[in-house]
């Protein structure tokens, strides 16, 4: 279980780095719509408070065990 857990964070950690690289090149060329930069910003922060919540949870949870 260790290894499976391992490799989803380090896959949500690639997709919340590739959605914040997203939303800055947005901002800073043309290309992107703000609409497209927006929303990549936002579902970047979704997902970093997500992970925080886990990682928050995970510690009270060894907190209370011990």
């Amino acid at each position: 279980m260790g290894k499976a857990t391992i490799f989803f964070l380090v896959s949500y950690l690639f997709v919340l780095t590739a959605s914040l690289y997203a939303c800055l090149a947005g901002f800073l060329t043309k290309g992107h719509s703000l609409m497209e930069s927006a929303a990549s910003g936002v579902g970047f922060a979704i997902g970093a408070l997500s992970l925080y919540s886990v990682c928050v949870r995970a510690h009270e949870v060894t907190h209370t065990v011990r």
